[in-house]
């Protein structure tokens, strides 16, 4: 079984507010082109980072931390000011203890419980000060890697791009489908 096939059927078990999508949706590409962009992705930075913490920053049906659960064996911490019930019965039923979901706004979490997070996944307020805020809060943390969603994203891309180029201590690893990982240098 290729790993692309061994994701699709976990995704039936999450809620589906959306089309289907595997953390992003293309509508000129098949769900399985889809997955493969987002598996391979996952893949991608598994490699780079080999996180054995994850910190994910808006969790919404779940579908990347699904990923993450699948193609990683990091442990996972999400946080999103909603909860999906489905979603969250079913990863702490296959994964345990591995997965970890905290109901808060991140914009005014206290982030001392997550210590040496290896890599930040950032995909909660699109807004630019949300995007911002986010940011700072993870380089605060002294994490070494910060994973942006929605990095080509017509609406909030440009800002994105904005805020990733105002901080020094952020170099571009590597660009995806639509996400972003940069290594956080400190001095």
């Amino acid at each position: 079984m290729n790993i692309v096939t061994e994701a699709l059927p976990h995704l039936a078990h999450l809620e589906n507010p959306h089309t289907g999508e595997i953390i992003n949706y293309n509508p000129t590409k098949t769900l399985i082109q889809n997955a493969e962009l987002a598996v391979n992705m996952i893949s991608s930075v598994n490699d780079i980072v080999k996180p054995k913490t994850i910190l994910e920053i808006g969790f919404n049906r779940g579908s990347s931390a699904l990923l993450f659960l699948l193609f990683t064996n990091a442990k996972l911490y999400s946080i999103d000011i909603v909860t999906i019930q489905k979603s969250l019965d079913y990863l702490f039923s296959v994964f345990g203890d591995r997965f970890c979901f905290k109901q808060a706004n991140s914009q005014n979490l206290d982030y001392t419980e997550f210590t040496a997070v290896d890599l930040v996944f950032i995909d909660g307020d699109h807004s630019f000060h949300g995007m911002l805020k986010d940011t700072q809060t993870a380089i605060a943390m002294k994490t070494k890697y910060i994973l942006f969603d929605d990095y080509e994203h017509p609406d909030h891309g440009k800002d994105l791009k904005q805020i990733i180029s105002s901080f020094k201590n952020l170099k571009v690893v590597k660009n995806y489908f639509n996400q972003c990982l940069c290594e956080v240098v400190y001095n």
